[in-house]
């Protein structure tokens, strides 16, 4: 009883035995062991009044290995590890709270989950073996899928959103080699790609700017309190201005055409702004000869009318 109750060896690796051992000191007989060993392996060999006794191990005893730091059970042949204790301690599977099976071999139910470093920071990794493979984080409600990030079939790294768990369209997607990031279902060809509308609103004004495109027209809307500015792009390369609805200003084959009256700055023949920048146009209301269109010639401004110059 006092050498296999509470069972602790030295060691599984003293092959022959001294004799000069201590009282009570225990071993593991290692194979082809030999001297005060030879034809014991597997046995336990407790040293007792000078001699060592020779114990035949049964299935699921277990024996601490001093020298190993480590727990050990008879399988019925040979010692083996036992999982779970030690400094390298390995599981098939391990449920916390919770059931783990073959596909979900680590499984946790719990309110939280802490990983805290030690010492410094804390990684959090997640590895594939290939390219084609997966390496992500999934969200589910009710165990169905509703939104994942992650590596997902390639190294693009991409967010995803589903409404069924079976259907799943990319949010995101962050492209590997560039760093380009688009929004929908394109990948990126620069720093931001958006696949479709883009609108931006600010709800306590009510105002929004919006881009539509299509494969003949880009568009820009500003909305604000019921009315709008659209900036569009027909196919044909003309850009368009309308306000509520109604045209105001085209750009088409070089030429600049207004649909509306055109208000210039008006300006007193006493304040007349600098001229040394010709082609320029204003209105002056109160020149020597009545109200009149003016346009600078570089030095002076001149009437439109008869090119005099304004005092």
């Amino acid at each position: 009883m006092d050498a296999v109750v509470q069972l602790s060896v030295i060691s599984k690796t003293e092959n022959e035995g001294a004799l000069d051992a201590a009282e009570g000191t225990r071993y593991i007989v290692p194979e082809n062991a030999s001297g005060n060993f030879a034809n014991q392996s597997g046995k336990i060999a407790a040293f007792q009044d000078g001699v060592y006794q020779f114990y035949t191990p049964q299935i699921g005893w277990l024996a601490y290995i001093t020298d190993i730091g480590n727990y050990q059970f008879f399988d019925g042949l040979t010692w083996q590890d036992l999982p779970g204790l030690g400094t390298e301690a390995a599981f098939l599977t391990l449920g916390v709270n919770a059931s783990a099976n073959l596909t979900n071999r680590f499984s946790l139910s719990s309110e939280a989950s802490l990983f805290n470093n030690d010492g410094s920071g804390h990684q959090l990794k997640i590895n594939k073996a290939q390219v084609t493979d997966t390496a992500s984080l999934l969200f589910q409600t009710g165990f169905s899928g509703r939104a994942e990030f992650g590596l997902t079939g390639d190294d693009q790294f991409r967010i995803k959103t589903s409404a069924d768990g079976a259907n799943f369209h990319t949010a995101m997607m962050a492209d590997a080699a560039t760093g380009f990031i688009s929004i929908g279902e394109i990948a990126p060809t620069a720093a931001l790609t958006i696949n479709g509308d883009l609108k931006l609103e600010d709800p306590s004004s009510n105002a929004s700017l919006h881009t539509t495109v299509s494969s003949s027209q880009t568009d820009i809307i500003s909305l604000e309190n019921d009315s709008n500015l659209v900036i569009g792009q027909s196919g044909d390369g003309t850009i368009i201005f309308s306000a509520n609805d109604k045209e105001i200003l085209r750009l088409q084959d070089g030429a600049i055409t207004a649909r509306m009256p055109v208000q210039l700055n008006d300006y007193s023949a006493l304040a007349l702004p600098d001229a040394t920048t010709p082609g320029q146009v204003i209105f002056v209301s109160d020149s020597s000869f009545g109200s009149c269109m003016a346009f600078s010639d570089g030095t002076n401004w001149r009437r439109s009318e008869d090119r005099s110059v304004i005092t």
